[in-house]
């Protein structure tokens, strides 16, 4: 059976259940996790209640999102930083921060291991053990207001976007195939340059990506694509397609695959074969300098008609 559509993903390895975790330690996810995310509903400066949404679990099972809104902490030297569209989930154990996110907002990771900003403040003490690395974090509990407009000296602009793709990235450096769709464990959802490839486009649906080096691109619409898989007879729609006119490449995130129940294996002549859910392979994988990809036959959209 197909999974739920999401709109967000924790794909960790742990099951749900096993451990406690303290509520001062966030928890540092480096695959498969598209959003900063926290159970605890005291922890907000800001809170829209009215954004809902679903976290897809390994297995396919979700969480439900009952809001979005703005964490602040006191990092270890004093400064205060905020994290913007924390995701409000109140049947989570842990709270979650997204490497992906981290890394889009200019931050660093060093060997110790510890967590830096983009001014080379130190976030907190760093945890390792059987859970994965994590941080100990000094959270200002949302009670305190300022005025609409007036930020704090001591606090710095944060970079908000809402998806990530974590990898390198140059508009110029390679060209790529328009029938040619980029694998990428580093994108939190697919993407496209090519308006007419959907079949359904939901222009309203404005947003940004970000990048590893902390640029951002516009998103101009979400919508559907649909592809013919490779045995020419069954038809697939992918479902919240990006639509970012600035971006190079299609790209498919594989974490959106994963989730949703797509296989990957080794075939013959040492290829990797991406199969849907029920087996049905999407079409020839190619392997090069840019990385793993799949040529999909597409069924161009009328939006326009």
């Amino acid at each position: 059976m197909a999974a739920a559509n999401v709109d967000y993903l924790m794909l960790v390895e742990e099951s749900y259940g096993e451990f406690t975790f303290d509520e001062d330690m966030w928890m540092i996810y480096a695959k498969s996790t598209t959003n900063h995310m926290t159970p605890h509903e005291k922890y907000f400066t800001t809170l829209d209640r009215t954004h809902k949404g679903k976290v897809g679990l390994v297995g396919g099972k979700f969480l439900k999102v009952e809001g979005r809104g703005d964490v602040k902490i006191m990092m270890k030297e004093g400064k205060k930083k905020t994290f913007n569209n924390v995701l409000f989930v109140p049947e989570l154990n842990r709270n979650v921060l997204s490497l992906d996110q981290m890394i889009a907002r200019g931050y660093e990771v060093t060997m110790e291991p510890s967590f830096h900003d983009r001014t080379g403040a130190v976030f907190g003490d760093t945890v390792w053990d059987e859970r994965g690395p994590a941080l100990r974090l000094k959270v200002i509990e949302g009670k305190e207001q300022r005025p609409a407009g007036r930020e704090e000296a001591e606090e710095e602009d944060e970079i908000v976007v809402e998806y990530v793709m974590a990898a390198p990235f140059s508009k110029s450096d390679l060209t790529y195939d328009e029938d040619l769709w980029m694998v990428s464990g580093h994108a939190t959802i697919h993407m496209t340059p090519y308006e007419n490839v959907f079949t359904d486009l939901d222009r309203r649906h404005k947003a940004m990506v970000g990048l590893a080096d902390g640029n951002v691109m516009m998103v101009e619409g979400k919508g559907d694509v649909k592809i013919v898989m490779k045995d020419g007879k069954k038809k697939t729609t992918i479902e919240n397609v990006l639509f970012v006119p600035q971006i190079s490449r299609n790209v498919l995130s594989l974490s959106q695959m994963e989730f949703k129940g797509c296989s990957f294996r080794e075939g013959g002549r040492g290829e990797c074969i991406i199969s849907d859910h029920v087996g049905a392979v999407f079409g020839d994988t190619v392997w090069d300098k840019k990385d793993m990809a799949l040529r999909m036959h597409v069924i161009k959209g009328n939006l326009t008609a």
